[in-house]
């Protein structure tokens, strides 16, 4: 809602967010698409999204006036001082692309059954490198990444998001979760669980810290470009819509995958439970400063708890 509010303001930017909502919940959403469709084979929309919403921008909008497109010079930022030289830069997201391409070759010709690391690797990496627009667009591509290929099962997948929004640093917990889990279950040991962690780990996180040190020496005069400056609410839009979808992603999969043993799925407790949860989030306003900085991980337990008592109940 508060990047709606801020990225979000114009007619054009509304129509644009709204639009890339969906379309990607038309190309990628397992609910909407056929239970035989890989939805990994949609991951190519998330960029083109993005790059498609610039470009709508720019030419809407026209190029910037020579006023407006007045920006600071880039010797005057200071951020071209920092880091590596653009030579080194350079090389860096090259290799990023580079091992992007490489495990994506290779996790495709390689079997699973004993590349199991490889193939856990090349997806996380392939997640990391193409994401654009905060930690929660990344939710719907890991499931369909680990969930569809059966690495974990769907239950396990939403009770490691629950638990790691708990958490502080709830993406990075997760990466870890999922490569867990992933490993536990192929190769049953503990140590074949935390190996996998480490993996999928790195393999998620990874592009990102290699690309801003890549970024960085070229950031001076890239924020000074008129055509970047008029891109920028675009890009920015259609990240806020790609957010959107992955809210309306996720939903829809908790409302499916919330069982409990032995009895139906309650769909409508689960649901009234998740919007109860985001309204004490989102709008409910707590005077104590203490309580208000950990709010949230305290919704995320009390939901549980409200969880435990509608299955004690037998709600639907």
């Amino acid at each position: 809602i508060g990047l709606w509010n801020k990225a979000c303001g114009q007619a054009d930017a509304k129509f644009l967010a709204g639009f890339c909502c969906v379309v990607l919940l038309y190309f990628s959403s397992e609910f909407i698409a056929p239970a035989d469709r890989d939805g990994r084979k949609a991951m190519w929309i998330f960029p083109v999204l993005i790059l498609s919403g610039g470009v709508f921008t720019f030419v809407y909008r026209g190029p910037l006036e020579e006023s407006a497109s007045a920006a600071p010079a880039a010797s005057d930022s200071g951020i071209e001082h920092f880091g590596v030289g653009r030579l080194l830069g350079g090389a860096l997201v090259a290799l990023v692309m580079l091992v992007f391409v490489a495990s994506f070759v290779l996790s495709g010709v390689l079997d699973y059954t004993g590349n199991e690391q490889l193939h856990w690797f090349a997806a996380f990496w392939r997640t990391g490198t193409i994401i654009w627009g905060g930690g929660q667009v990344v939710l719907p591509l890991l499931e369909n990444e680990v969930v569809s290929t059966g690495w974990v099962e769907s239950s396990v997948f939403f009770a490691g998001l629950a638990l790691a929004q708990a958490m502080p640093g709830p993406l990075f917990n997760f990466a870890a979760f999922l490569g867990a889990a992933a490993g536990r279950r192929a190769m049953g040991t503990v140590a074949g669980g935390i190996g996998a962690a480490g993996v999928c780990w790195v393999g998620l996180f990874g592009p990102g810290v290699i690309l801003i040190f890549g970024i960085l020496p070229f950031w001076g005069a890239f924020r000074s470009n008129a055509v970047y400056r008029r891109a920028l609410p675009g890009l920015n839009a259609a990240a806020v819509g790609l957010l959107c979808a992955s809210l309306v992603q996720m939903a829809a999969g908790v409302r499916e995958n919330n069982t409990k043993p032995g009895g139906p799925i309650p769909k409508e407790a689960s649901t009234c439970i998740g919007l109860v949860a985001f309204w004490a989030v989102h709008w409910l306003k707590v005077k104590n400063a203490i309580v208000t900085q950990i709010q949230a991980p305290l919704v995320v337990v009390g939901a549980g708890l409200v969880g435990l008592l509608a299955g004690a109940l037998d709600l639907r």
